[in-house]
């Protein structure tokens, strides 16, 4: 990861930017790193901030890859190409994964599927999701202050995986005090 801009606050709670327009973290890993049989999996432990508009992880050109703990509006997005998947809950703690097996991208919350829908990821989409904001080839301008406690990307996790990767993650953030 690298942390760009002057508004990131590191803290033994985790890391959290200032909501500012030029302030990111770039994953350093393209959205299409692995091929559509292997799938790819992103996602965030949010332990603080709050539930104002912005992007958790994301990029976008043409096609996007990204996860949004909350909209504005209690509202978990995911997706990956030309579709997403939304699900409804109450501020945004917790671990939120995004994940596309090649045919399929799935919304989960602490290692609970929470909506689906079907779509391949565009392999063609070379940028690197930031954390913190969007990359549209730069900062897209839509930061969050929410304040991560563990970001991870890598290859399609299926549903039994997701829910081992949940209690991994919390009992991490549980030894460390830091847990939701």
């Amino acid at each position: 990861m690298t942390f760009a801009g002057a508004g990131w606050t590191h803290s033994a709670n985790g890391v959290q930017q200032s909501n500012d327009n030029s302030t990111y973290g770039d994953t350093n890993y393209p959205q299409n790193t692995n091929d559509n049989t292997a799938g790819m999996s992103m996602g965030v432990y949010i332990n603080g901030g709050t539930t104002a508009t912005g992007y958790d992880l994301g990029c976008l050109s043409g096609a996007y890859a990204f996860l949004i703990a909350g909209y504005g509006n209690n509202t978990f997005y995911s997706g990956y190409s030309v579709s997403n998947t939304t699900g409804a809950f109450t501020m945004p703690n917790g671990f939120f994964v995004a994940d596309n097996n090649g045919t399929t991208s799935t919304g989960y919350r602490n290692g609970t599927s929470v909506a689906s829908g079907g779509g391949a990821r565009n392999l063609s989409l070379s940028l690197n999701p930031y954390l913190g904001n969007d990359n549209r080839g730069g900062p897209g301008g839509e930061p969050t202050d929410r304040r991560y406690a563990f970001c991870f990307m890598g290859e399609s996790l299926g549903s039994t995986e997701q829910s081992d990767l949940y209690t991994a993650v919390q009992d991490f953030n549980t030894t460390l005090s830091r847990q939701v």
